[in-house]
């Protein structure tokens, strides 16, 4: 005895054939609309440098560009506010040579009159070295309790 299933195959198989040519078909145009609508790529060297380079433009600088240029624009006022600090620098500098070097003399004089009105340092010095440095805290003894 057949199946239900077996009767209804066999009754509908002269179809199979049809519907397997209107398949077919069907995938051959879907193929074709695919091929005219894909740009043509290039495996090439070139185009996967490229691809290499504009992948991370897109993906990271141009969505969030207007941070970008905010970043930019505080850059540029660091260097130009650097720039001119260091040209005002030059220009002080240049100045600030003469007041050192008196200042220098006014201390070598400052010096002289010291070593006139104190004396010479040797004896300072001397009692300074005589001096014995305190020792370690391990090394000290506990003061004992008499009790």
């Amino acid at each position: 005895m057949k199946t239900p299933r077996e009767i209804l195959l066999k009754r509908h198989a002269p179809a199979n054939e049809k519907l397997d040519a209107i398949r077919q078909k069907a995938i051959r145009v879907a193929a074709e609309a695919n091929r005219q609508g894909a740009p043509d790529r290039e495996f090439t060297f070139a185009a996967t440098v490229l691809h290499a380079l504009t992948t991370p433009f897109r993906e990271l600088i141009w969505p969030a560009r207007r941070i970008w240029a905010g970043f930019a624009l505080v850059w540029l006022a660091i260097v130009s506010v650097n720039l001119a600090d260091s040209d005002r620098a030059e220009i002080t500098g240049r100045r600030s040579n003469p007041i050192q070097s008196g200042t220098l003399m006014a201390w070598e004089q400052e010096r002289k009159l010291c070593r006139d009105l104190l004396g010479p340092m040797d004896s300072y010095d001397a009692q300074k070295s005589e001096s014995v440095p305190p020792k370690p805290r391990s090394e000290r003894q506990p003061k004992q309790a008499m009790g």
